[in-house]
């Protein structure tokens, strides 16, 4: 004869397996993963794929693809059809020799000849002038294109009109020479020994007239008008006196043919020929 407490435990219901997929709840009991409809899924289990999953579609993806990914097709730019039925990219017209010729004109031909007369122009303007339309002519002349080397030409040919043009109108203006002054007397001696000379030495006492007679021989010699005589002082206030007695002596205004420039001072013109400054400058 069985005890009560040995009834009870075969009164039990017999222990049944739980459905695939279920989750233990805090009560013990195996409930689904989704329980009913609308409701929140649990953590076991959610029909959202997992990183694992994600991970290994992605793998699988790359693996027929041959280990890339696909690329995606370039934009290309709208093309649209001319009057001629040449497709261009943008919509914009073909370019042709009849749209630059109207444009931009007739381009001009120049022959060797008529660039080696260009070339033996340049001396007879400024050292400046000459330097750059040189290195201009230089390039030109390289040039394979004849387009860009006739308009290239034809632009030199006019600059070095405006350049003979401001030569000519660079002339020394009346020279003379104090009597009383050393300087004024030795003025053929100082003058042939410039002009033969690249470095000349003037020794004389103070107040001979080195300073002030000196320039206008080298102005009487034909210097200053492609290039600048320059003429350094020690001292700014020395430089602005010494400008305004040289273009006394020349009767012109200061800061036209004869010029100054100091620090933060500038009276230089583009008819300057004298340029008198300190020796910082």
């Amino acid at each position: 004869m069985s005890s009560p407490a040995a009834r009870a435990t075969d009164a039990r219901p017999a222990p049944v397996d739980p459905p695939v997929g279920a989750v233990p709840s805090r009560d013990g009991a195996a409930t689904a993963g989704v329980a009913r409809e609308g409701a929140r899924p649990s953590r076991g289990h959610s029909d959202i794929p997992s990183r694992d999953d994600a991970e290994a579609r992605d793998g699988a993806v790359r693996g027929e693809s041959g280990g890339s990914r696909p690329r995606r097709p370039r934009r290309r730019r709208p093309r649209s059809r001319t009057d001629e039925g040449t497709i261009t990219p943008g919509g914009s017209p073909p370019a042709s020799s009849d749209h630059h010729e109207a444009a931009d004109g007739p381009v001009p031909a120049f022959s060797e000849a008529e660039v080696d007369a260009l070339a033996e122009r340049l001396p007879r303007l400024s050292l400046r002038d000459e330097h750059r339309l040189a290195r201009r002519l230089d390039t030109a002349r390289r040039t394979r294109d004849h387009a860009a080397r006739g308009r290239a030409l034809a632009s030199i040919a006019a600059a070095l009109d405006v350049g003979e043009q401001r030569i000519a109108a660079r002339r020394a203006p009346t020279i003379s020479y104090p009597a009383a002054l050393p300087v004024s007397a030795r003025r053929e001696d100082i003058a042939a020994a410039i002009r033969d000379h690249q470095v000349v030495i003037v020794a004389g006492e103070t107040g001979s007239g080195k300073t002030t007679q000196i320039p206008k021989i080298c102005l009487e010699l034909g210097r200053g008008v492609r290039g600048l005589i320059g003429h350094t002082q020690p001292r700014r206030l020395a430089a602005r006196t010494v400008a305004a007695r040289i273009a006394e002596e020349l009767h012109t205004d200061l800061g036209t043919a004869v010029g100054w420039k100091v620090r933060f001072t500038d009276h230089v013109g583009d008819d300057t020929m004298v340029k008198l400054m300190t020796d910082g400058i």
